[in-house]
């Protein structure tokens, strides 16, 4: 990547509405790599993750129609055990980071690029970008009821996710830019774009 690209770390606890605000970066023509749907891919059938996930943690883990991994079920055997996630990270990281150098190289004469990754302080990716953007709605309680909101989420679940992200306040504390998402879509999208003139100046 040239040295005249932005690079732009996108991240706020889950439930905030950090897919949203990538949408509005996208919808401004902005090039977005989105950590989750690297993930996803790689899960799909025949991806690059599925034998080494299979190899872990069996058969078991896989959607018996497609060959691909099943995400609920593989997260019911990492999602509070620290151990078996960190071995899960050991194996699929080195496979993102592979896409992301691909993601910058095929956008290296960009303005600004934006990476979409949920544990951005979390895994201590802030010195890899310029400058970090954190979603937020500034509210745990509206945090909590949109999460519930979606198919297939728990308390239990919901509760193991948030336990592997360190609080939203201190994420706004440590952010280069804050994008509220409490407002209209309106708002928010014109803090995006304020944003977005603010790095490319």
């Amino acid at each position: 990547m040239s040295r005249s690209t932005t690079r732009l770390g996108l991240t706020g606890s889950i439930g905030m509405g950090k897919s949203t605000v990538a949408a509005m970066f996208r919808d401004l023509g902005v090039a977005v790599m989105d950590a989750d749907a690297v993930v996803y891919d790689l899960y799909a059938p025949d991806g690059a993750a599925v034998a080494v996930v299979a190899e872990m943690f069996g058969d078991g883990v896989l959607d018996a129609a497609t060959g691909a991994i099943d995400r609920a079920k593989l997260g019911a055997i990492v999602i509070g055990d620290d151990a078996k996630m960190r071995a899960l990270e050991s194996a699929v990281h080195p496979l993102v980071e592979r896409a992301r150098e691909a993601f910058v190289e095929a956008h290296a004469n960009d303005d600004v690029v934006v990476f979409d990754i949920p544990l951005l302080y979390e895994k201590e990716y802030e010195a890899s970008v310029d400058a970090v953007c954190v979603v937020s709605t500034g509210d745990e309680a509206t945090q909590r009821a949109r999460v519930l909101k979606r198919d297939g989420m728990t308390e239990e679940k919901f509760n193991g996710i948030a336990a592997r992200q360190i609080p939203d306040a201190e994420k706004r504390a440590k952010a280069d830019y804050v994008i509220d998402t409490s407002c209209s879509l309106a708002q928010t999208r014109a803090r995006v774009e304020e944003i977005l003139s603010l790095v490319k100046s």
